[in-house]
Parts: C-alpha cells; structure tokens; sequence
C-alpha cells in the first residue's frame, strides 16, 4: 500500500477537483502528517472534495494527523482536515483553520462528508461559514437516500469553533442522516442558519448519544433544529469546565480524546 508517514506540506493549494493541503485522493493510510497552507477549491460546482489535509479519501485511514491552514471553496465536501470520506477512517487528528465556503452541499470544520466513514478521537476549532450546510465537525454523516443507506460515526470527538449557515447549521454536525454519534460535543456560537441546533442542525435518522452542547455558547436552547434530540443534552458553560465537566459529561472519554 501508498503509506504517507512522517510528512508535511507548508505550501497553498488551489485546484478544482480533490484538492488538499498534502494530498488529493487517498485511497491508503495517512499517518504523523500535516500541512499548514491555504488549500481553494474553484470552479463552481466542480470544486469539489477540498480538505485542509486530504480532499478525497477513499477506504483509507488519517491518523494523528492535523492541518491548520484555512480552506476556501464553491464545490461539495469541504473540510478543514478531510473535504469527503468514502469508508474512510479520522483518528486522533485534528484542524485548525477556517472553512469559508459558498455552496448548497455541506462543509465543516473537520470532515465535509462522512459516507460509509468513522470519525474517532478528532476534534475542530476553526469557524464555518457557508451558504449551505455547515457543522462545526462533520457537515453531513451518512446518507439514507442511498438503498442501502451509507451510514457514518462520530465518536469521542469535539468542535469548538463557530458556525455559520444559510440552510442548515449545527455545533457538532450539519445533517445527521443515517449517522451515528456518540460521547462528542459543541461549544461554539451557531448562528445565521435557517434550520439550527445546538449540536446538530437535522437529525433525519441514526442515533445520538451520550452528546453535549453548550447551551450559553452555542447561543441555542435545543440540541437539534429538526428531529430527535433525546440522546444530547443542553448544558451550561460552567458546567463543561474543570471538575463539573467530568461530572456531567459523563458520556465522554476525557483520558483518550
């Protein structure tokens, strides 16, 4: 297999198709790597698959890997660290930058799409803004218009970068759509959006659990804009600091995130 160990890119990127700080398309294991540069994606609606990191990543793995450079883009599947993932797998990694983005499809500060993917022990603290669909961590997890559906995971992950939409905007993920979450949570301010929540703007179908959102952050009062949002509770700031974080946090895996 295509292993990248070890490596790093400092240089912006533009492109027009699976555009990334360090590589394009990876259909292999990306491991201790990063990339600090401006990654655009142009083109209009074929400005697609654009990451902080990796634009397209296919079947393979990123882990304990971080971009920090800002990402701009017109196209679908737009992240900080992954712009789309394909049964690919984030673990232990992490971006920095911005995500500014014009676009109907969904954006994030992580991973832009999440088909058939997992997200573990990852986190996001830029800010998202786009016309469309955004989410702090993950833009869309999983699609259930597909037979069968294409699901994804989030575990053991945060954001705590704001986020803008025009559509749809959530704290932690954009649109839930046969996606599963579990032990993560948002802080960020959400703002803007047509439809907003705390934590996640829509929640089609899937499951969310053991999930948190700052409440006085986020500047929301419900965990989702639309759909079931029993698995995620709305808490103070005070209460996710310090010593009451591990107390009413008790979902989440404070040692290994």
């Amino acid at each position: 297999p295509a292993i990248v160990t070890n490596s790093y890119a400092t240089g912006d990127v533009q492109g027009s198709y699976q555009v990334g700080g360090l590589v394009g398309y990876s259909g292999d294991n990306i491991t201790d790597s990063f990339a600090t540069g401006n990654v655009s994606g142009t083109d209009g609606a074929t400005g697609n698959y654009v990451g902080g990191l990796v634009g397209h990543l296919r079947d393979g793995t990123v882990n304990r890997s971080y971009a920090s450079g800002n990402v701009f883009g017109e196209g679908n599947g737009l992240g900080g660290l992954v712009g789309y993932s394909y049964d690919g797998s984030i673990v232990a990694s992490n971006a920095t930058g911005n995500v500014e983005v014009r676009t109907n499809g969904a954006a994030a500060g992580l991973l832009g799409d999440n088909f058939g993917g997992s997200v573990k022990r990852s986190y996001a603290t830029g800010a998202v803004n786009n016309t469309g669909t955004a989410g702090g961590l993950v833009g869309l997890n999983g699609d259930s218009s597909q037979s069968p559906s294409i699901y994804g995971t989030i575990t053991a992950s945060y954001a705590t970068g704001s986020v803008e939409a025009g559509d749809v905007a959530g704290g932690l993920v954009g649109k839930n759509d046969a996606g599963d979450i579990t032990s993560s949570y948002a802080v960020g301010s959400v703002s803007r959006a047509t439809t907003i929540g705390g934590a996640v703007g829509v929640n089609v179908s899937g499951s969310i659990g053991g999930t948190y959102w700052d409440a006085t952050a986020t500047g929301q009062t419900d965990g989702t804009g639309t759909g079931d949002d029993s698995g995620i509770a709305g808490l103070d700031t005070r209460d996710m600091k310090g010593d009451a974080a591990k107390m009413n946090m008790s979902a989440f895996d404070f040692v290994s995130t």
